[in-house]
């Protein structure tokens, strides 16, 4: 009786004991999962810090930049000649309406919305932005003080790529969105057009639009910036892609509307950023002191051309506040290395 006491007690103690390491494991683990999600998020904080603060001293700093913009509509790729070419539009239209109609006549698209026809050429826009230079209606967001307010808690993927040399590549991509709102995530990175403006990309006979009916779907949406070492940004660029759909009413479920592939690109390219700053007697905001620096200060002090207000502090060289023939004359020793100025 004592003996088999004895082993109950063994037994109760090695289950008692097995319980509480099982017990304990699970709570290391759930510790672990705690730990990993709060490692999560503060990777991710840490990730758009990093990726607000590189591209927005596009704005704070304004460097000298080389910039691209390209918008446009996106003309179907052609086939048989101009009648492929016609078709896949005619295509592209039955596809469109067919997921509003129930199918892609071209009878019932003219009973909604009249013949839509993709416009041609994509717009292009190449600039040359000099040191100095006041970019808040070149760069997005158009008018604001930043180029991104991208919050840890918007909805979007990241890619951190850390390279060797101490510099590092952020790739953002936001989910695909509709009519996004002017406090969006979408909208605190790009410029948002407005419908009417995107809508006026395509041609189209239809004689009257009610715009709260027309939905706009934006997919491919991406931001990608490569910065090095320094931290100094060296490359930005923005991507999107969009669609449109007329309903029969705006208060509509998006997901029952059969959008079209993409229709319109609207794309941002900024590259050869010099974040050297701009020197004194520098007044064309090319990098260096010339004696062409010193010509122009002379004429702007004859009042024979005007100076940008942006360039006026860098051809007023004595700091007076006007620009004086004194100014060309230091300007020009410094040209020739003879004077430095401070």
């Amino acid at each position: 009786m004592k003996l088999q006491r004895k082993r109950f007690s063994s037994r109760a103690l090695a289950l008692l004991l097995a319980m509480l390491v099982l017990f304990s494991g699970a709570l290391t683990a759930v510790a672990s999962e705690d730990d990993a999600s709060d490692e999560a998020a503060l990777e991710r904080a840490e990730v758009v810090t990093r990726f607000n603060t590189a591209v927005n001293r596009l704005k704070t700093d304004k460097p000298k930049f080389y910039f691209s913009s390209e918008r446009g509509a996106l003309v179907p790729k052609k086939q048989d000649g101009i009648l492929g070419l016609i078709g896949d539009i005619i295509s592209g239209i039955g596809g469109l309406v067919g997921g509003m109609t129930g199918n892609g006549s071209i009878k019932e698209i003219d009973e909604i919305l009249g013949y839509l026809l993709v416009s041609s050429p994509e717009e292009t826009e190449y600039l040359n932005l000099t040191k100095g230079e006041n970019n808040k209606d070149v760069l997005p967001v158009k008018g604001q003080d930043y180029v991104s307010a991208l919050t840890p808690d918007d909805e979007f993927t990241y890619e951190y790529k850390p390279y060797s040399f101490g510099g590092f590549e952020i790739k953002i991509t936001l989910p695909d969105t509709f009519n996004p709102a002017e406090d969006s995530a979408f909208a605190r990175l790009f410029d948002l057009p407005a419908i009417e403006d995107l809508y006026g990309k395509f041609y189209k006979i239809t004689p009257d639009i009610d715009w709260s009916k027309v939905q706009v779907k934006y997919t491919n949406i991406s931001l990608t910036c490569l910065v090095n070492q320094q931290e100094e940004l060296v490359s930005y660029k923005t991507h999107y892609e969009a669609s449109l759909a007329i309903t029969n009413s705006a208060n509509v479920d998006l997901s029952t509307i059969q959008f079209p592939e993409s229709m319109f690109l609207g794309e941002v390219q900024i590259k050869n950023i010099d974040w050297t700053p701009r020197k004194l007697g520098d007044g064309d905001g090319d990098g260096y002191v010339y004696a062409s620096d010193a010509r122009m200060c002379l004429r702007i002090s004859a009042k024979l051309v005007e100076v940008a207000e942006k360039d006026f502090p860098y051809y007023d060289v004595d700091k007076d506040g006007k620009i004086t023939a004194a100014d060309a004359r230091l300007i020009l020793r410094a040209a020739a290395n003879l004077e430095a100025l401070e």
